[in-house]
């Protein structure tokens, strides 16, 4: 079992892009694992395909010190023209990102869309309510208790596993505010 995790940051870069954004950053952890250096790619290839810079701010360790650090990294950085979107990978908490963008000048959603990949129970009561895009783990207990089922019953032994689609809840933080 294993979540799509180029699915998913296509999907998130994607609405993002829908938004307006033309200067997204990618904030991942610095991991080995093939979920990261999936979204990784995914992003790399995302940027190639719509000719915008890749910009990927790496998170050294895991909590929120660190998250908060490497978006703090990503909204001061030097190039090309300010950010506009922020795509975290790393677990982090959504009202603590939502300070640091606001500590750096940065409005949500009028100068900065924001997505997290998160399951915090905080997000949709954050002002304003943050997008995040679901891992779904119950999809994946689910998809797993299936093929264990597969196996028990029917012998099955097929090497191939399940990838299971996230789900993109939006919400105001990557919505622009309509022009009025």
């Amino acid at each position: 079992m294993d979540v799509d995790a180029a699915g998913a940051v296509r999907e998130a870069l994607d609405h993002l892009r829908g938004q307006g954004a033309g200067a997204p950053v990618l904030v991942v952890p610095d991991s080995t694992t093939r979920f990261h250096l999936e979204a990784v790619a995914a992003h790399r290839d995302w940027c190639a395909a719509h000719d915008l810079p890749e910009r990927v701010v790496r998170v050294g360790e895991p909590g929120n010190g660190p998250v908060v650090r490497a978006v703090e990294a990503a909204l001061t950085a030097t190039g090309p023209g300010r950010p506009d979107a922020l795509l975290v990978v790393a677990e982090a908490s959504p009202p603590l990102v939502l300070d640091v963008a606001r500590r750096h000048g940065y409005e949500v959603p009028d100068d900065l869309l924001v997505v997290l990949f998160s399951e915090d129970a905080t997000a949709p009561h954050t002002e304003p309510p943050v997008t995040t895009l679901s891992l779904r783990p119950e999809a994946i207990a689910e998809a797993g208790v299936e093929q264990l089922v597969e196996v028990l019953e029917h012998g099955r032994r097929d090497p191939a596993g399940t990838l299971v689609a996230t789900r993109l809840d939006v919400r105001a933080s990557s919505l622009r505010t309509p022009a009025g």
